[in-house]
């Protein structure tokens, strides 16, 4: 994730993603079994929230997977579900603009 210069100058990264891990654990997260790491396309989730904290080492995003949505921890790479989600709820979180992807 990048954040602008104080002074809108430019970029910098100020954290990184890293979901190698979180493939591993949920594979259907990845759309078809031949597929590139480097293409987004490949992917099913959607990043629901990037919340910050007080200190950046508190700061987490949050991202769902197909049923599933998970936290992400910036500073120490690791992901956690927070809860699965009832197939009938699906098309109301859709209502409430989010993208949903099965």
């Amino acid at each position: 994730m990048y954040k602008t210069e104080m002074d809108y100058s430019g970029w910098f990264v100020k954290f990184r993603v890293d979901l190698s891990e979180l493939l591993i654990a949920y594979p259907k997260t990845i759309k078809r079994n031949k597929f590139q790491p480097a293409n987004l396309q490949e992917y099913v989730f959607s990043v629901l929230s990037i919340v910050r904290g007080e200190l950046d080492e508190e700061s987490y995003l949050v991202l769902k997977i197909r049923d599933k949505v998970m936290r992400y921890n910036f500073k120490t790479s690791t992901f956690h579900k927070l809860c699965e989600i009832e197939p009938s709820l699906l098309g109301l979180i859709s209502l409430l603009g989010f993208k949903i992807q099965s």
